[in-house]
């Protein structure tokens, strides 16, 4: 290689500076062309050279940034050429290749750990949320049945009698064993006042003031209480969705030299490894089809039923179930950023960030607790003074302090929520939190985009005017010059109009929601909508209304009209919308004024503001948010990351813009508008049963306590009335959820 052209000596090239040559394969001289430009913004890269001939990528970087500058090259061959694989060609590049693996291995490591301990927590998370193991264990099967027998033969010996003390003390000491465990695994974790821990300070003190059958009778209960608890945890594990299942434990990747392949943990699967898709399996990563083709499923990934038709270059996302042909493809992101793991890492959200009533609720349950406790101290105390028995206020104050457990009432508002968001994501929505799930539920305001929205996102130019002398191929050619490599419909519509072909550099300005201006070969051409013309100073006004107008340099050389069809569901959506209660339906958008009418008109919206960009749309929508209340943002996402922010809660109709993406309150994972709608009626529902959840826990807590004030209510009526309250708010949540889960990958074969 031409290293001289770098002018620096070799005698310090360990102090200054090193020269890295890496070789490219796949990858045709524009491709490299445009990784060199890249290199040269790095920081740390001192020089960069690229010899068209060999494919040969030389750059000069100072010693300190060797490794990063390293790390970041596949990335961004990657996002340049896809197809394109990069090997090092000298030894100081091979060297930090070996770096860089090095230490990526070991933050893999770290990586794996954090990932085990994610998946432990999570299984402690419904233990959280119930009060109660997640399993049924043994302890509790032997102590329920134990229990059971002893009691039985109790109540065959005479009553008050020392074979009455004898066995009702068996069966309080036999159901006390794996209440005990459950409360020492408690306050090591330093939870004093839990459902286990209270039951069992309560049995001791009953016995200790000679109530031995109400111990053992409320010890039952508790063991009965965590049986029927656990039961309804697994009962909602098996209707939920989890992604997690959708990724193979194994990944067929080939090495550098394409001479073998090799199964590995998938979690091992690094950006640009090439991966090998067998007949019926799943793909384990999102990455591009290099190789092949062949028809995917999504079914269970997003509940679409339509099929993938996949060649190369198509996007594929773990979790897809491949058909009968063998697939390469290019691996995009680790297993750890692949949208199962997005879409499980939003279920997880949604019990991790609550919505703001339960919350309050939260609240209300961390209080309650101690206020009945020092409740219970006062009527013991005015039992006393009134001349009751010792006996008798004790039993009054254990029943309160039993009572005062605000397990009933937590489950039945969060698991409304946790059912509601599992119900949305089997009808095809992915919600994000339980805030997203009352927006949804109370919201009165929803504004939809157009294209990608309302209409099925397959845009094409329907129509091309020229102002002069340029055939309509010309104009198209222009357009397509400044639009190549633009994530937006109607670039990619333009550019396949087109046709495809070899496009030299540019430096492009993308401004979202109006156009984009690019400079090729020191020539700027200008692809956008009318709103940018004006604001160039260019007057287009007697053209007509097109989509985007096409400028060369000062000049506006012809018009593009780019149509999309409207979804068939569209209209249904909107009038669902409106018979659920949502009273006002906005669109936004930024064509003319002629087809937001049509499309009003089609579809059922009477409000409607066109030529916006993506700023005015974040003003209106504030605004629409500050008139009507809860206002809920439903787009493709490109470009819209801050009116999803100016919204309550954005919902975007695909996997398109990441920023947008990360900002929105649900993914809409089908292919169909109305799972929007009919999660809004999910929502509607589960809010609705969360409400009568909270007033059955609340006023039979209430009743409970005020009838164990009186001395009306022993400590097995107590625990017995909680396992109802449970049993009854949790049934009723659940009746919104799906009949079936999705099913394992390695039980998927289609």
């Amino acid at each position: 290689m031409k290293q001289g052209i770098f002018n620096f000596n070799p005698t310090d090239t360990e102090q200054e500076s090193t020269v890295l040559e890496f070789s490219l394969r796949d990858c045709d001289a524009a491709a490299l062309q445009k990784l060199t430009q890249e290199c040269e913004r790095m920081n740390g890269v001192q020089a960069a050279f690229c010899d068209p001939a060999s494919l040969i990528l030389t750059l000069q970087v100072d010693a300190y940034s060797a490794q990063s500058v390293t790390k970041s090259l596949p990335m961004m061959l990657c996002d340049i050429e896809p197809l394109a694989t990069l090997v090092p060609a000298n030894e100081a590049a091979g060297a930090q290749m070996q770096a860089v693996s090095a230490r990526a291995q070991q933050a893999q490591e770290i990586i794996d750990q954090n990932r085990r301990k994610r998946e432990k927590a999570a299984q402690k998370s419904d233990a959280e949320l119930f009060g109660a193991p997640s399993r049924v264990s043994a302890a509790t099967l032997l102590a329920l049945f134990g229990a059971l027998i002893l009691l039985a033969i109790r109540f065959l010996v005479p009553e008050g009698g020392a074979a009455d003390i004898i066995f009702s003390l068996l069966a309080a000491i036999v159901g006390a064993y794996p209440t005990a465990l459950q409360a020492m695994e408690d306050v090591k974790s330093k939870k004093y006042l839990t459902p286990g821990t209270v039951t069992l300070l309560g049995a001791v003190l009953a016995c200790c003031v000679g109530h031995f059958f109400a111990a053992a009778a409320a010890l039952f209960v508790f063991q009965l209480y965590t049986l029927v608890l656990g039961y309804l945890q697994d009962a909602i594990a098996a209707k939920s969705r989890k992604f997690l299942q959708l990724i193979p434990s194994q990944a067929h990747i080939i090495s550098d030299n394409e001479d073998a392949m090799q199964s590995v943990d998938v979690h091992r699967v690094r950006v640009g490894d090439t991966v090998v898709i067998m007949p019926h399996d799943r793909v384990p990563v999102d990455g591009v089809v290099i190789q092949g083709s062949g028809v995917l499923s999504k079914c269970d990934l997003s509940g679409s039923k339509n099929a993938v038709n996949a060649q190369v270059g198509t996007l594929l996302l773990g979790g897809m179930l491949n058909g009968g042909d063998t697939l390469k493809i290019r691996a995009l992101h680790t297993v750890e950023d692949s949208m199962p793991h997005r879409l499980e890492q939003m279920l997880r959200d949604a019990e991790q960030h609550p919505c703001t009533r339960e919350s309050k609720i939260s609240t209300v349950c961390r209080w309650m607790t101690p206020a009945l406790l020092g409740f219970a101290v006062v009527v013991m105390i005015l039992t006393l003074l009134l001349g009751g028995k010792f006996s008798a206020a004790m039993m009054a104050a254990i029943s309160i302090a039993i009572a005062s457990s605000p397990i009933s009432l937590m489950v039945g508002t969060t698991v409304g929520t946790r059912c509601a968001v599992q119900a949305c994501a089997a009808s095809g929505l992915m919600l994000r939190g339980g805030e997203a799930v009352q927006n949804l539920a109370e919201c009165s305001a929803v504004i939809f985009a157009k294209n990608g929205t309302l209409t099925r996102g397959e845009a094409r130019v329907s129509r091309v005017v020229s102002t002069g002398s340029m055939r309509d191929e010309q104009i198209l050619a222009f357009a397509a010059l400044a639009e190549a490599g633009v994530d937006h419909p109607v670039a990619k519509a333009i550019c396949k109009s087109a046709g495809g072909r070899d496009l030299p550099p540019a430096e492009r300005e993308v401004f979202p929601g109006m156009g984009v201006k690019a400079t090729v070969n020191g020539h700027e051409i200008c692809v956008g909508s009318a709103r940018m013309m004006e604001s160039m100073g260019r007057n287009v006004a007697s053209l007509g209304e097109f989509t985007a107008y096409v400028t060369l340099d000062d000049q506006v050389i012809g018009a593009l009209t780019v149509t999309d069809d409207l979804r068939e569901e569209a209209a249904a959506c909107v009038k669902d919308l409106k018979e659920v209660g949502v009273t006002d339906l906005f669109l936004l958008t930024g064509v003319g004024r002629d087809e937001t009418t049509e499309t009003c008109m089609q579809v059922g919206i009477e409000k409607a503001e066109h030529s916006v960009d993506a700023l005015r749309k974040a003003q209106l929508t504030q605004k629409i948010a500050e008139t009507c209340g809860i206002t809920v943002y439903v787009s493709d996402g490109i470009g819209e990351a801050r009116v999803f922010a100016a919204a309550d809660s954005g919902i975007c109709t695909g996997y398109t813009d990441e920023e947008a993406m990360d900002e929105s309150a649900g993914i809409l994972t089908g292919d169909r508008l109305t799972s929007f709608s009919k999660s809004v009626e999910l929502c509607t529902k589960a809010n609705s049963r969360t409400t009568v959840n909270m007033i059955v826990a609340l006023t039979l807590k209430i009743i409970v306590v005020l009838l164990s004030a009186l001395g009306l209510c022993s400590l097995w009526a107590v625990l017995t009335v909680d396992i109802a309250s449970v049993v009854l708010t949790t049934l009723n949540a659940m009746r919104i959820l799906p009949k079936s889960a999705v099913r394992p990958a390695a039980a998927a074969q289609e």
